[in-house]
């Protein structure tokens, strides 16, 4: 996540008014190296005060609250031995819950008004709890060769039957790529499905993926930017199988049906909705040697589906279930 900015994070609220109702979903931070690069400020600090903003005209939802630091290190983007910064109430306005006399590593945004912000999104911490981004800190080169992506590449699968999703383990042998104007940057991933792209120059850049043959590629692409040659990024990949179910579906009479609509149902709960529906195919290919009414040519499903004829108003209505 780049910021504690309205656009970065999910936030459900009942209405824009001083009482917010509602809860605060954050995507990962990830570790020091990507989000001190991310933050407008970062620096260490201990709180000496806590007050509300000075007049409801400056109220917003995410900012309610001023609290005021003694900066022990300015380590990116400040100046002086004091700082203010804007948060939220907590509960559901992602705001953090700041202590007087405690000592924590604030990483900050900074809007157009000049005021700094943060929140329960941001990798702000305890100092006590602040172990990695200390040290961090500490040996940050003042250059760097290339900055750094890394992740993991695991295989999930929807579950028909349980509608959930389940994570079945990493996945070896992808390539992972970055594409940008300064070139394409790859790196495969090894058995535990960890992969890292080094040496990448700062820019903006998109992620693709060439997976095993068993696993679709199909995925909306993500971009990514560096700003700094010594930044990272973590990424974690999820795959899924390139499941398929195909054939011809006929009628009685055992001509093609065009136009008919299977909804595949999990065998254990037939009484629930659809799992998914086919794509309707306006001409099938009749005379197809493999075709049949309902083949399974391959699904990512373990727990095994069947599907439901559901013909249209204009083909005569009959009952028909057939096991895949």
């Amino acid at each position: 996540m780049r910021h504690l900015r309205p656009a970065s994070f999910l936030v459900l609220v009942s209405c824009l008014s001083p009482s917010v109702a509602g809860a605060c979903s954050c995507i990962s931070s990830g570790p020091p190296c990507q989000n001190f690069f991310q933050s407008d400020t970062v620096f260490v600090g201990t709180v000496t005060g806590i007050r509300p903003l000075d007049s409801p005209v400056e109220r917003s939802v995410l900012d309610r609250t001023v609290v005021a630091f003694k900066v022990e290190q300015a380590v990116r983007g400040i100046q002086g031995p004091a700082v203010e910064v804007r948060t939220g109430q907590g509960g559901g306005d992602c705001g953090f819950d700041f202590k007087i006399g405690q000592r924590y590593v604030v990483y900050a945004y900074r809007p157009k008004d000049g005021t700094l912000g943060s929140g329960i999104c941001s990798r702000t911490r305890l100092a006590a709890e602040a172990a990695e981004d200390l040290a961090y800190f500490a040996a940050l080169p003042p250059t760097g060769s290339g900055a750094r992506m890394f992740g993991t590449v695991k295989h999930w699968e929807h579950d028909p039957a349980n509608r959930n999703t389940v994570q079945h383990g990493p996945v070896a042998d992808v390539q992972v790529l970055l594409r940008g104007p300064r070139g394409t940057y790859s790196a495969m991933s090894d058995t535990a499905g960890k992969y890292a792209i080094t040496g990448i120059p700062a820019g903006a850049y998109e992620i693709d993926v060439l997976p095993p043959p068993a696993f679709s590629g199909r995925a909306t692409p993500r971009k990514v930017e560096f700003t700094d040659p010594r930044a990272c990024r973590a990424e974690d990949i999820s795959l899924r199988y390139d499941g398929r179910i195909i054939g011809v579906l006929l009628d009685a009479a055992g001509r093609p049906a065009p136009g008919v609509r299977l909804d595949f149902i999990a065998a254990e709960h037939p009484d629930k909705p659809p799992s998914f529906t086919s794509r309707i195919q306006p001409r099938m290919a009749p005379g197809d040697s493999n075709s049949s009414r309902c083949r399974q040519a391959a699904t990512s499903s373990p727990s095994g589906l069947r599907c439901r004829w559901m013909p249209r108003p204009a083909i005569p209505r009959r009952s028909i279930r057939e096991s895949c």
